[in-house]
C-alpha cells in the first residue's frame, strides 16, 4: 500500500491498529483452517510469513489451489465458497452499478454547482472517490469470478456474470470514446502539457474514457449498446437463486427510467404536432365565437336608438371582420392539419410508412406582423 502523502501520527496509529486486527483475524481462520482441513497444514506451515504483506497472504481457499489439492478438500467446503463468491460476484455488481449512477449525477452536476473554487475542489474529490470505489468494486468482481472459473465448470452462469472488461465499465447513459475522438482527445491532452506515457495509460483501456449520450436524440444517438452489466440480475425460480442471462429479461429498474427518458423524447414530436394542431383549431373557434358575439349585439333594445344604430354598423363590421379571419386561417391551416394528422397516424400505427414518402413537401406561408415589422424597420434606421 502506497500512500501519496505522509500520514499522521494519529493515522499511522490507526493503520497500524487495523493491520493488527487483521493478522489476529487471519491467525484466527488459519486455526479454523487446520481444524476442518489437516492436510492443508504443511502448506501453511510452508508460507513464509516475511515475504508477504497481510492484503496478499495466501488464505488458503479451494479456489487458490490447484486441483490436485482439491481432493484433500471436503466438497461441503468447495461449494461453500462457490456460493459465497456467486453471492459476492453479483454483490459487486450491484455496487458497480450504484457507483456508475453516482457518478452520472456528479458529472451531470458539476457544472451547475460551483459557485466558487472551494465547491469546485470538493466536486472534484468526490469525483475521485467514485472512481477508486469503482476501481475496487471491479478488482472484487474479477477475484470472485476467478475463484467461480476454478471452483465450477461452464455453464450458464457465465452468460450473466462474464469477463468483466474496462469497456463494460459505464454508466447507463455512457458510451465509449470513438477512434476519432481519441484522437481529438489525444490532441487535446497533448496541448495542455500532459506527457504521453499518462495519455496511453487512460487510452490503453485501464481508465477509459467515457462521454454521456446526448439527452436529446439526435442522428446516431438513437442506438447504443448498453454494457452487460445492466442487464444481470437475481431471480428465484423454483426456490432457487439462477442469474438471468439469456433466459431471463428482468432488466434493471435504472435502465426501465432510461426506456422511460427515451419514450419521452420520442413522444414528444407527438405533443408538439398535437399541440400545434389543437392551437389551430382554437384559434379559428375563436374567431367564429368573437364573430356570434359580435352579431348577438346587433338590435339590443337596452341603449338608445343613436347608441343601438352605431353599435349595430360596429358590430356588423367586427362580425364580418373576424369571420373572414376565421376562414382565412382555416383555408392557410388546412394544408398543415391535414399533415399533422397523416404524421400523428404514422406515429401511431407504423404500417402507415408506406405514406410518407409518397407526400410532397409542403410549402407553409408565414404571415408576419405588421407592428412587429415595423419596429424593427424603425431600430434598424436608427
Amino acid at each position: 500500500m502506497t500512500c501519496k502523502k505522509k500520514l499522521t501520527d494519529f493515522q499511522e496509529c490507526s493503520r497500524i491498529t487495523q493491520q493488527t486486527s487483521l493478522l489476529q483475524r487471519i491467525r484466527k481462520y488459519q486455526d479454523s483452517l487446520l481444524i476442518h482441513i489437516p492436510a492443508l497444514r504443511p502448506l501453511i506451515e510452508a508460507e513464509p510469513p516475511e515475504c508477504t504483506s497481510l492484503e496478499t497472504m495466501n488464505l488458503f481457499l479451494p479456489s487458490s489451489l490447484n486441483k490436485r489439492s482439491h481432493t484433500l478438500i471436503p466438497t461441503e467446503l468447495i461449494q461453500l465458497e462457490d456460493c459465497l463468491r456467486f453471492a459476492q460476484a453479483h454483490e459487486s455488481l450491484s455496487q458497480l452499478r450504484a457507483q456508475l449512477r453516482s457518478r452520472s449525477v456528479v458529472y451531470k452536476n458539476t457544472s451547475r454547482l460551483q459557485p466558487s473554487q472551494g465547491m469546485y475542489t470538493k466536486m472534484n474529490t468526490l469525483q475521485d472517490k467514485i472512481e477508486a470505489r469503482i476501481t475496487m468494486i471491479a478488482a472484487t468482481y474479477r477475484a470472485a469470478r476467478a475463484a467461480l472459473v476454478k471452483t465450477r465448470k461452464q455453464g450458464e452462469w457465465m452468460n450473466s456474470l462474464k469477463e468483466l472488461q474496462d469497456t463494460d465499465i459505464r454508466g447507463i447513459s455512457e458510451r465509449v470514446l470513438k477512434e476519432k475522438e481519441k484522437e481529438d482527445w489525444r490532441l487535446a491532452q497533448e496541448r495542455s502539457g500532459l506527457g504521453a506515457d499518462a495519455i496511453d495509460e487512460v487510452l490503453n483501456e485501464r481508465n477509459v474514457p467515457t462521454i454521456p449520450f446526448n439527452p436529446i436524440l439526435s442522428l446516431g444517438q438513437s442506438k447504443q449498446v448498453l454494457s452487460w452489466i445492466w442487464y444481470t440480475r437475481l431471480t428465484m425460480v423454483g426456490g432457487e437463486r439462477v442469474a438471468d442471462g439469456a433466459s431471463f429479461k428482468e432488466i434493471q429498474d435504472s435502465l426501465r427510467s432510461e426506456w422511460c427518458k427515451a419514450r419521452a423524447h420520442a413522444h414528444r414530436p407527438r405533443e408538439e404536432l398535437r399541440l400545434v394542431e389543437e392551437e389551430m383549431r382554437r384559434s379559428i373557434e375563436y374567431c367564429y365565437y368573437v364573430a356570434s358575439w359580435w352579431e348577438r349585439q346587433i338590435g339590443r333594445r337596452d341603449v338608445s336608438p343613436f347608441l343601438q344604430e352605431g353599435l349595430t354598423a360596429y358590430a356588423k363590421e367586427h362580425a364580418h371582420v373576424e369571420r373572414n379571419r376565421g376562414r382565412h386561417w382555416a383555408q392557410l391551416w388546412h394544408p398543415i392539419r391535414e399533415r399533422a394528422k397523416v404524421i400523428l397516424s404514422h406515429l401511431s400505427d407504423p404500417r402507415h410508412n408506406a405514406t410518407l414518402p409518397s407526400m410532397s413537401p409542403l410549402e407553409v406561408e408565414v404571415e408576419m406582423d405588421e407592428d412587429k415589422g415595423r419596429e424593427e424597420s424603425d431600430d434598424d434606421g436608427n
